[in-house]
């Protein structure tokens, strides 16, 4: 099951990599007995967060995970895990905090963030040439072949 899991993250980060433009980093840490080590995403309206870990060292292998918004709500609580996934599309701007806590045994833990931007001037692009278009059809400027 662990090598499964291991290859699915594996794929799914080929494919964060290659299919979605943003940005991919790529940590190990350790998290030591009783503490959070946190860590910071600033997202814009619409940004998309992929984020996965994997415990790699450290006792029972499991490790608490959240999440929290700019507005320090939680979004995302998730208590002893060894791996997971997550996806999130911002609804907030600003800086996005998410922090793995560690109970036990100091843990060494691998995660993946990738952000991809929301395109908003290719929706801007796209609005203006369909209003330009709409215009020229309304004047009588646009011709279709039959």
């Amino acid at each position: 099951m662990r090598l499964l899991n291991t290859i699915r993250y594996a794929l799914l980060a080929v494919f964060c990599v290659i299919l979605l433009p943003g940005s991919v980093e790529s940590f190990t840490i350790a998290v030591k007995p009783g503490t959070d080590e946190c860590f910071f995403a600033d997202l814009q309206h619409y940004d998309l967060m992929l984020l996965s870990y994997d415990v790699l060292e450290g006792g029972d292998l499991l490790i608490d995970f959240k999440l929290f918004n700019p507005l320090n709500v939680q979004l995302q609580d998730t208590p002893g895990r060894k791996d997971a996934y997550y996806s999130y599309n911002a609804s907030n701007p600003g800086l996005h905090k998410y922090c793995f806590h560690n109970q036990l045994t100091e843990k060494k833990v691998s995660f993946n963030l990738n952000i991809v931007k929301h395109k908003v001037e290719e929706k801007k692009q796209s609005t203006e040439q369909f209003e330009f278009e709409a215009e020229l059809e309304k004047n009588g400027r646009v011709y279709q072949s039959d």
